[in-house]
């Protein structure tokens, strides 16, 4: 099976200790969008606290997502728009 997204956990798995995206994993994550594939960011943080992130792998570009508040809002990051859904 060849996978077409990647979605990544934030803090202590995406950034380091200074929640930071180190040099080399920020390069690998760009190839991946390159590649076509989509990386999506996934956080308990609300969307404010993704977007830096987000911008700086230029999810944008790429059409990518952010998935915040543990699940509950998908942002486009193409459109800004947002979904909301929260479990019943």
């Amino acid at each position: 099976m060849k996978y077409q997204i990647l979605v990544l956990d934030l803090d202590g798995t995406l950034t380091n200790s200074r929640k930071e995206i180190t040099p080399p994993t920020l390069k690998a994550l760009i190839e991946i969008q390159e590649a076509g594939k989509k990386v999506v960011l996934a956080s308990g943080r609300p969307t404010y606290g993704v977007v830096p992130l987000a911008r700086q792998l230029h999810l944008e570009r790429y059409g990518s997502y952010i998935l915040s508040f543990n699940g509950a809002r998908i942002t486009d990051c193409r459109t800004r728009s947002e979904e909301r859904r929260v479990g019943k």
